[in-house]
């Protein structure tokens, strides 16, 4: 008979104490993560602070998987993206009544940025389910190899293929669109 695993879902913060320890041990790593985004050093803070605060006004109802860092995480890739589509609609108004100061080389480049951008992400969205996942826990969630393989219960050299021709495919597909633009 074959069993079906199933994660363990456990509650996140027990006490005053668990709540501190996950604070310190994972505060300077989900900032970074924040400042990779194009944050400011005090918006990552901003962001981590309410993350953290959500997740004890949370903690009694909260459960999370075997992995915190990959909740903690996503949770705060989600507030990045968040923050940054607010700032983008409130600059919006702005960015249209200054567009006429932007020297249009500078447009031009800038668009074509964003065009790569979303043919990058569009690539990634089309990846298959495992490989997406794997995609983004190793490159936007910063988790290595062997934390992704115990994350998704699979082998090392598993998460290393998948990964190995995730870039492949990227840089056919970069490659592909620098040839158009030329």
């Amino acid at each position: 008979m074959i069993k079906k695993l199933t994660p363990r879902r456990k509650q996140v913060v027990q006490s005053e104490a668990d709540f501190e320890q996950l604070f310190y041990n994972h505060f300077q790593a989900l900032k970074r993560l924040g400042k990779t985004f194009g944050l400011s050093s005090e918006e990552a803070e901003d962001l981590v602070s309410d993350l953290f605060l959500s997740l004890w006004n949370k903690r009694e109802s909260l459960l999370v998987g075997a992995n915190i860092k990959a909740y903690l995480f996503s949770a705060m890739r989600n507030r990045c993206l968040k923050f940054l589509e607010k700032e983008k609609r409130k600059g919006f108004q702005e960015s249209e009544e200054s567009a006429h100061l932007i020297p249009a080389d500078c447009l031009i480049q800038h668009l074509q940025g964003k065009e790569m951008e979303e043919v990058v992400h569009l690539t990634i969205e089309h990846l298959p389910a495992s490989k997406k996942q794997i995609f983004i826990l190793s490159r936007e969630e910063g988790m290595t190899y062997t934390e992704i393989a115990e994350v998704m219960r699979l082998s090392v050299k598993t998460v290393e293929a998948h990964m190995t021709s995730t870039l492949k495919l990227l840089r056919k597909v970069i490659q592909k669109y620098q040839e158009i633009q030329a």
